[in-house]
Formats: C-alpha cells, sequence, structure tokens
C-alpha cells in the first residue's frame, strides 16, 4: 500500500511499524522478568497466522475448514524439510575436530609465479604509459619516468611497479582486479601513483585499466567509509566471486582496529564456521619510524593469535626439501590454514605474493605488512627476480657486515630470525660504521648473521630449519639464534615464532631444554605500540642495535 501510495502521489510516506518477539531474545528466554506487563499483552495477543486467518474466514476468502487444512499442509512441509535434513549427509553438522582430523586437501604440481621477460616488459611499458596529450602532475611524472627507466633496463624495479606489473599480469590472465581504501590511488605516501590526474582537465586515467583489449576488469578506488564499513563490504564481495583479486588496504596498519569485527566474525573464521574460501588481500602499513602510537604497527600479533597454524613440526616435515616438493609442502600448509600472514620484503617477493593468491587451486585470505620505508629505492629488485622459474621466498639468510658472497659461515656467532625492516634499518647503521674499513675481514659485525621471514603463518618449518642447519654444521652447534623485532615484547610475532623455532631446536637438532634457549632482541613489554617522542623512539632503537651488536654497545 506504501509503495503504490508513493508510486501514485509521488511522496514520502512514513510506516509506523510496531515488532515485539513473542519469546523476547529466543525460545528459552524469559522476558517476563523485566517486562512482566508488556509480555502479559503479548501473551494473551493472537498469534499471527491466526489473526490473519480470523481475518480470511470473516472476510469468506477462505472457510475454516480451508485455513486449517493449509496450516496442516505448510507444518507438513516444513517437517518434512527438517527430517530430511537431518538424515542429508551434505547438511552442515558440528564436527569433532580433535577425532576426526584437520581435513588435509594435498597440493601437488604447485605453479611458479614468475613470468617471461617479455610479458613482463609489456606489461612495465603498459603500466607506465600515459596517452600523449595527458598532462600529469610534474610530481607524479617523475616517478612514472623512473618506472619506465626501470622496465628498459631490467633493474631498479621499486615497490608500486613491481605491485602494479602483479596487478596487471592478473587483469591479463583474465581475473578481475578489485583495489579500495582510504588512499590507494596516489598511496598514503605518495608511492603508488595507480591514477594519474590532468592537470588541465581534471580527468582521471589509470594505466592498469589500460593494459590490453583482452584483459579483465580492473577497479582501483578511494573509498569514503570506515575501515569497518569498507572492510566489510570487500570480505562479501570476495567471498561471492573466487575468479577476483580484491585488496583492501588501511591507510596506516594502526587503523585496521577499526575492522576488527569483520576480521574476527568473518575472515579468519569464515571457511571454518560455513565453508567459505575467500580471497581477501588485507594490505596494512607497518613500521617503527618514530610517527608515534597511533602510526607504526599493525597489530600482527592479533592476526597471529587468530591463525589456526599448530606450532608442532608438522608430520610431513622434510628438512631435504628442495624446489618443487619444497614448494608443494609450503603450499599445502597454505590450503590447511584459516589465513595467511606475512611481511615481504622486496619488491619482487611481494610481486610473488600478490599473483600466487589467484594462481592456486583454492583460495586464502592473505594480511599482510610492508614496511613504510621500503617502497621506494633503495630496495629494489630486478625483472630476473619475477622471471621463468621464479618464486615466493620464505625466507632471506644474509650476513650483517657485507654481501653474502664476501663472509664466512665459520664466523657467525649469532643468527638473528627477523621479519620486515629492523635487518635493514640495523645494516644501515652498521655500515655507516664500516664506512671507513676497506679491509672486508676487518669490518664490524662479522659475527652476526640475519634470517628474514617473510611469511610467518603458517611457519615456514624446512626454511628455518634448513637456515638453522646452515650455521649448525660449521659451529659445531655453538651459535646462538634470537628472535629480532621492533615491537614491544608483547606485541608482534615473538609469542607465535617462539615455540615453533623451540620445536624445531628440540625435535630437529635434539637440543635439550636448556640448549634450546631462543632469545629475543627487541623493545620491552609496553602497553602502548610505540613511543611518542622522537628521542625516546631513537634510544629503543639504539638499545636494540646495542643488543644485537653487543660488542659494538657504548
Amino acid at each position: 500500500m506504501a509503495a503504490r501510495f508513493r508510486q501514485t502521489f509521488k511522496r514520502d510516506i512514513v510506516i509506523d511499524l510496531v515488532c515485539y518477539r513473542r519469546n523476547g531474545h529466543n525460545e528459552s528466554d524469559v522476558p517476563m522478568f523485566t517486562q512482566p506487563v508488556m509480555y502479559t499483552k503479548i501473551k494473551s495477543h493472537p498469534v499471527l497466522v491466526d489473526h490473519y486467518g480470523k481475518q480470511l474466514v470473516g472476510d469468506e476468502v477462505l472457510s475454516k475448514e480451508d485455513f486449517e487444512k493449509r496450516v496442516r499442509q505448510y507444518n507438513d512441509v516444513v517437517k518434512k524439510a527438517h527430517n530430511e535434513a537431518l538424515s542429508d549427509g551434505n547438511f552442515v553438522k558440528v564436527h569433532d575436530a580433535e577425532k576426526e582430523g584437520k581435513k588435509v586437501v594435498r597440493v601437488e604440481g604447485s605453479k611458479t609465479t614468475g613470468l617471461k621477460e617479455d610479458v613482463l616488459t609489456f606489461i612495465g611499458e603498459r603500466v607506465t604509459a600515459l596517452p600523449d596529450s595527458f598532462k600529469p602532475h610534474p610530481k607524479a611524472d617523475g616517478p612514472l619516468k623512473k618506472r619506465r627507466a626501470a622496465i628498459e633496463s631490467g633493474t631498479g624495479i621499486e615497490w608500486c611497479l613491481a605491485e602494479q606489473m602483479a596487478l596487471g599480469s592478473i587483469a591479463q590472465e583474465g581475473i578481475h582486479v578489485r583495489v579500495t581504501g582510504q588512499d590507494v590511488e596516489r598511496g598514503t605516501f605518495s608511492q603508488r601513483h595507480s591514477a594519474f590526474t590532468n592537470v588541465e582537465t581534471g580527468e582521471k586515467y589509470i594505466p592498469l585499466k589500460h593494459v590490453s583489449d583482452k584483459q579483465a576488469t580492473v577497479h582501483i578506488a578511494n573509498s569514503s567509509l570506515s575501515e569497518f564499513g569498507v572492510s566489510g563490504f570487500e570480505t562479501g564481495y570476495a567471498v561471492s566471486n573466487k575468479n577476483v583479486f580484491v585488496m583492501w588496504e588501511a591507510q596506516f596498519g594502526d587503523f585496521a582496529n577499526g575492522a576488527q569485527v569483520i576480521f574476527d566474525q568473518f575472515l579468519c573464521s569464515g571457511e571454518a564456521k560455513w565453508n567459505q574460501q575467500s580471497v581477501l588481500t588485507v594490505s596494512l602499513p607497518h613500521g617503527y619510524d618514530g610517527q608515534g602510537p597511533e602510526h607504526s604497527s599493525a597489530r600482527v600479533e592479533r592476526f597471529l593469535q587468530s591463525c589456526d597454524d599448530d606450532h608442532s613440526l608438522p608430520a610431513d616435515f622434510n628438512i631435504n626439501a628442495t624446489g618443487q616438493e619444497l614448494l608443494d609442502l609450503t603450499e599445502n600448509r597454505c590450503s590447511e590454514i584459516n589465513w595467511q600472514v606475512c611481511y615481504p620484503s622486496t619488491p619482487a617477493n611481494y610481486y610473488h605474493m600478490l599473483r600466487r593468491q589467484v594462481t592456486r587451486d583454492f583460495r586464502k585470505p592473505l594480511i599482510f605488512l610492508f614496511a613504510k620505508s621500503g617502497v621506494r629505492d633503495p630496495n629494489v629488485s630486478t625483472l630476473a627476480e619475477m622471471g621463468p622459474n621464479t618464486a615466493f621466498n620464505h625466507t632471506y639468510v644474509s650476513h650483517a657486515a657485507g654481501p653474502i658472497e664476501k663472509m664466512a659461515d665459520e664466523e657467525i656467532e649469532r643468527v638473528y630470525f627477523c621479519s620486515g625492516q629492523v635487518e635493514r634499518k640495523l645494516k644501515a647503521v652498521l655500515a655507516q660504521k664500516n664506512k671507513e674499513i676497506k679491509d672486508d675481514s676487518k669490518k664490524l659485525g662479522r659475527n652476526v648473521a640475519f634470517v628474514r621471514l617473510e611469511q610467518i603463518a603458517p611457519f615456514p618449518f624446512e626454511q628455518v630449519a634448513q637456515a638453522m642447519q646452515r650455521f649448525e654444521k660449521v659451529s659445531s652447534g655453538k651459535v646462538e639464534f634470537s628472535w629480532l623485532q621492533e615491537e614491544p615484547k608483547n606485541m608482534g610475532a615473538w609469542a607465535f615464532i617462539r615455540p615453533r623455532m623451540r620445536e624445531i631446536l628440540t625435535k630437529v637438532f635434539k637440543k635439550t631444554e636448556g640448549a634450546a634457549r631462543l632469545s629475543y632482541a627487541g623493545r620491552i613489554h609496553a602497553a602502548s605500540p610505540a613511543v611518542g617522542h622522537e628521542s625516546m623512539h631513537n634510544k629503543e632503537e639504539k638499545a636494540i642495535f646495542d643488543t644485537v651488536f653487543r660488542e659494538l654497545a657504548n
């Protein structure tokens, strides 16, 4: 009636609809405790179907016998459907996960994510091209020209160029690409430049939409919605269509806490609760650069705490696995977990991580952090690192004092496992101290090595064990292993990493409980993710450096 009124008279209409719950919150509720007067009236009020039936009989639309017959027919239909559902093997029942064990989907012949160089060059040229008559802002045009030069030389591929090439290749393969967030067109740090605006006409141009005539749709747009709103929409979008790449990026990783309800209720547990596979990728800027407690931490500990990744050594663990066998093992672990947590550190590895999301035969949510300090030169990669037979690297091993090929593993006394930018920052400080030392054999910090974890969950047991084995062999088991992080001790990945690395030390290397001690290097326990004053930040940074390079502390 309201719709007909509005359609006929072109005027708004307000419906004053009074609703109630006959049984309160649920069938076992006792609303009479708090609303005795109201629920005395509700209890005496006829049931809707009876009220409606009485009116139909009174208006002689149905006889009383016809009405009662239809009620019985409906009840029979409902009972029959209920009984069929209970006897149907596909009907959702409660499973005893402890007794039945985790469902394992075996992955074989996992695909590498590298592409031929001519394909990479073609995509790179397209995502760095603008129409001849287009006039971009000079400060946006400079980075674009630099990216074009990097494609031509095959070197100097920075973070967002690697991202554009990954997204361009995904679209070229017929998969719809969607990227949203508060500031994704330009990028929070003016680093992405996925959309250009003509300074003379105001026209917007997105190169990713013009890779080729055969590509799938690309949608990159800033969102005015709250973190809760946009992450909820993108979560639903990613569930409803598997042949799509969907990425939501927070302006700062810290702001993801506004989407915590979506993460907890839907993204991390949707597959376990409803068998809903999601391809949503969540991009979170992270890193301690002295910007204070609201612009430093994506709270990786929260995402890791929600992982169903077992800390025990996997039954199919194989420390000697390499090549395709190792790739299949790690992809199997990804297929079994509820979501992945990664912290890629190089443009090439970022490229592989994004492409990996849609080249698999399964779909899985991805939470990844990226260092704000790593989105520009000198953190660059080459086209060769994205070429044929290349794939996502779970770990990188490096020596603190210089190129790994010039350093001797035998000199290493301490190995620091870490993620993100902390290794790069410590090396930069050490490089300054070594600047005047020309003789490599006299470089400071020669006894320290780093192992960077690019994927934290599912935990890369084989890759971590292989890195440990490398230094265990040459040190006769005397090398000290530590976990290094920027975050306070009660945050970051420490609580997740510690039992898994101890599992390797005790089960693989047969260390006693005392000898399997894994030391910690990083900030102390804190209530706030970061301090709010630059001098305090610098003091904390120096304390971390002095812990890692203890011989140089002053």
